[in-house]
């Protein structure tokens, strides 16, 4: 399969046999602006416009760094309606990354502040470098996050975890992250974003209407109880009997060999 690439103001995405890398490059920090919101934005677009993309990676071209956050001095002197603008601009950008039909995968190689960790908390799974930051640090400017960090965040490690964050505008090193949820993976140093690609394979390996019927139960049980998630999966899993790729896995299954789903 022919390798796509397209290069954009503030970063670039490559797509290759089914898995999209989006490498953020905007030095010195990967500041979150309105160009590199509408870049990510216009990114969204190409992957959603595509087919067959079974994985998506978003990852850093710094070394040191994932996104540092917004640029201070941008909003040094913005009033409520100018900061309220911004959230309303990046908060759907971060919102179809989440809800994207195929999982997402982020390698957070360095730093990830503010909303550098709002990314990270939109995609399914977050990697770290071993030597790896995280925080909200937004209590000790006066303000708070503007993207939905406070939403996620709970949502991820727990009310009680979020608040402590929060609350404190400390940073988690690596292995808190481990240890409270919020990474599901610890890399070593250097290797976080093969660490993710390396994960990419394996998702994209696996039935691609499967996996996404899976984010879809998976997000459907934060809306649901238990009864009607179980009704959802029920269904969701009914439907995937009725592919060319159940049957196709099945019989790869019973044949001993590695199967070739098609998406269909």
């Amino acid at each position: 399969m022919a390798v796509f690439k397209k290069v954009y103001q503030r970063m670039e995405l490559i797509v290759e046999d089914g898995i999209a890398q989006v490498i953020l490059n905007s030095p010195p920090v990967n500041a979150i602006t309105s160009q590199f919101m509408d870049d990510l934005d216009e990114v969204m677009d190409e992957l959603t416009a595509m087919e067959d993309i079974r994985v998506v990676v978003i990852g850093s071209g710094l070394e040191k760094v994932f996104v540092a956050g917004a640029d201070i001095k941008a909003f040094q002197y913005m009033d409520g309606e100018g900061t309220m603008a911004v959230s309303r601009r990046g908060n759907p950008v971060f919102d179809r990354i989440e809800n994207f039909p195929s999982p997402v995968i982020c390698a957070v190689n360095g730093v990830a502040f503010g909303g550098g960790l709002e990314l990270a908390l939109a995609c399914d799974i977050r990697i770290f470098d071993e030597r790896a930051k995280a925080g909200l640090p937004e209590t000790s400017l006066g303000i708070i996050p503007g993207y939905s960090g406070s939403q996620r965040l709970p949502r991820i490690v727990g009310e009680a975890q979020a608040k402590r964050m929060l609350f404190t505008a400390m940073p988690v090193k690596a292995e808190e992250a481990f240890r409270i949820g919020l990474a599901q993976v610890v890399a070593p140093h250097g290797t976080s974003m093969e660490e993710a690609v390396k994960m990419a394979r394996m998702v994209a390996g696996n039935g691609p209407l499967a996996v996404q019927a899976a984010k879809r139960c998976i997000h459907a049980a934060r809306e649901m109880d238990l009864k009607a998630g179980a009704a959802y999966e029920t269904s969701q899993g009914g439907l995937l009997f009725e592919t060319q790729d159940k049957t196709e896995g099945m019989t790869a299954f019973l044949e001993k060999r590695s199967p070739k789903f098609q998406g269909r």
